[in-house]
């Protein structure tokens, strides 16, 4: 596996979502607010979405916390779906913790 890539704490990087996984955030987490509604309407689809490291972190825990509440087994379908893809993001690619 690569190195995961070296990011400063207030650096954004970019995950594209598409038009439906935007809407279900939009619809189905309660707890999204203006520095997180605001990019999910604004950026054009074909642009992926930019937030900081930290910023995907709350977001993606926010969506394991409302899949896990659902009640309606497609809605936690689709969140988790959401979470597991932020959490690649996270894992696999990207890193704050400052190389040694």
């Amino acid at each position: 596996m690569p190195a995961r890539k070296y990011v400063k704490p207030d650096e954004t990087v970019g995950m594209h979502l598409t038009a439906a996984e935007r809407r279900a955030i939009l619809r189905d987490v309660e707890f999204l607010d203006d520095d997180y509604e605001q990019p999910l309407r604004e950026t054009p689809a074909d642009q992926a979405i930019e937030f900081t490291l930290l910023d995907w972190d709350y977001l993606g825990g926010g969506l394991q916390i409302e899949a896990e509440a659902a009640g309606d087994p497609k809605r936690k379908k689709r969140l988790n779906g959401i979470f597991v893809r932020i959490e690649r993001l996270l894992a696999a690619h990207y890193t704050d913790e400052e190389p040694e």
